[in-house]
């Protein structure tokens, strides 16, 4: 699509669902695939969320496994594999996102990832 088709549908998408924000997009790419218009990989971490709040402000933004700083989403990105301390749900207990490690385990046994 060109930039002008990609503003139309954005557009569209935004009025006919009633959104707030445009729309965003996501793409996965791999390692070997060359990323034309993307900002180099900085020193800069981010968490993926953090990566689409960039995205909502119209800049782009790249994760790699060097620069995520979230294991939960590295290990659904298929970045690294799940940390011990949130896949036993302790950490997410700890954190007070739940109040019994065995629903946070649980919650991320069934937690979608892509292959590492």
């Amino acid at each position: 699509m060109t930039q002008d088709e990609n503003a139309r549908a954005s557009l569209s998408l935004k009025r006919i669902l009633n959104l707030k924000w445009s729309p965003i997009a996501v793409k996965l790419v791999e390692e070997e695939e060359h990323l034309e218009n993307m900002p180099p990989n900085s020193a800069r971490k981010l968490r993926y969320c953090q990566l689409l709040m960039e995205a909502k402000k119209g800049r782009s933004a790249s994760l790699t496994r060097e620069n995520i700083t979230c294991p939960a989403a590295a290990a659904a990105l298929g970045f690294l594999p799940l940390a011990e301390k949130i896949k036993s749900g302790e950490m997410l207990k700890t954190l007070g996102l739940f109040d019994a490690r065995e629903a946070a385990a649980a919650t991320m046994a069934q937690m979608p990832r892509l292959e590492q």
